[in-house]
């Protein structure tokens, strides 16, 4: 952050528009749009987490400690051992990958993350949120579409909580991304049929047909976007499949909201769980709220921050019409 106050000056008198932040400033100008995503989210500790997350990105980390809320572990971590595989990386932007051997809530599995990931999720509920009674994590059974799965990690957690009768399609379009989620497809055997690995980027319309990134060999999990990629609409894949999706989670690097117009037809109609990530631009907080509510106005909203530094804040949207059918589970203490 320090580096990044210096280097901004200096790349904008040369003529690169450097990224403006979250500021005082920032939240000055654009309070009424905050202040309207705050007043959609249905519960308390949503709007807590929602102020506490403003703090935060505009004081930094090292000015002020966001909080864990949740102390009861989702993954009971079996075993771990250092992970090596020919011709795969074995670190993640600088971690060590750890081969894991996890209890999920429905099947145990054996996953291939960064040091200190399953740990993470455990504290901080990352698309495993409860709020106001309701658990968004997915189901025995259920249909996930995992956009932006990087190296399948989360998505793995997903297929042991879904199960052998369940599916968890991870979207992904860097080759040395796909090579994992399919090394990670061979530690499961018994989720062969579970696990699905597109390798293709999700956006507002198709457009796949001759286009491959080339081969490397680089975990690159901020890749944004770009025109060589190959894209699918979550509209045409669930078209093609015909299946009813349950719950979509997205974390593409600012491309969530093209993804979400190619969606548009899915939300309307099948109401699936949304989780998508809300950090990466800095209007995120409110068009991302704007554009889940313009697709479907039945979405109840819900907002969860998931690291003690600026990154990771996700909104969450389930249809209010299914708030009484959804599975609840009793409040834990925090």
């Amino acid at each position: 952050m320090d580096i990044r106050r210096v280097l901004n000056p200096l790349l904008k008198k040369i003529g690169f528009k450097g990224f403006g932040g979250f500021s005082p400033a920032w939240l000055a100008e654009n309070s009424f749009e905050l202040w309207l995503t705050r007043q959609a989210l249905a519960d308390e500790l949503s709007r807590r987490m929602f102020d506490d997350a403003l703090i935060l990105k505009i004081v930094g980390y090292r000015r002020f400690y966001f909080p864990r809320e949740e102390f009861s572990p989702i993954f009971e971590i079996v075993d771990d051992r250092p992970f090596s595989a020919e011709g795969l990386l074995s670190t993640y932007i600088g971690t060590p990958l750890r081969d894991f051997h996890v209890n999920t809530t429905g099947v145990p599995v054996r996953v291939i993350a960064a040091d200190g990931m399953i740990d993470l999720l455990n504290a901080y509920r990352q698309y495993f949120i409860c709020r106001d009674g309701l658990d968004f994590s997915p189901a025995p059974g259920e249909i996930i579409l995992d956009c932006g799965a990087c190296i399948g990690d989360v998505g793995v957690l997903f297929a042991g909580m879904v199960g052998p009768h369940g599916q968890v399609h991870m979207f992904d379009p860097m080759p040395a991304h796909v090579r994992v989620c399919r090394h990670q497809a061979k530690y499961n055997p018994n989720l062969e049929k579970v696990i699905h690995i597109v390798p293709m980027a999700v956006g507002s319309r198709s457009d796949f047909e001759g286009k491959s990134l080339p081969e490397d060999n680089h975990i690159n999990p901020a890749a944004r976007a770009t025109s060589e990629m190959p894209f699918i609409s979550i509209d045409d894949y669930v078209d093609s499949r015909e299946i009813q999706i349950d719950y979509i989670k997205m974390d593409i690097e600012g491309g969530e909201i093209p993804a979400l117009e190619g969606a548009a037809k899915t939300i309307a109609s099948q109401k699936p769980r949304l989780a998508i990530s809300a950090y990466h631009k800095e209007d995120d907080l409110w068009t991302i709220r704007k554009k889940i509510l313009s697709l479907n106005p039945d979405y109840q909203l819900h907002f969860g921050h998931h690291t003690p530094v600026q990154w990771e804040s996700v909104i969450y949207a389930i249809p209010k019409t299914r708030h009484q059918a959804t599975r609840t589970m009793p409040q834990r203490d925090s």
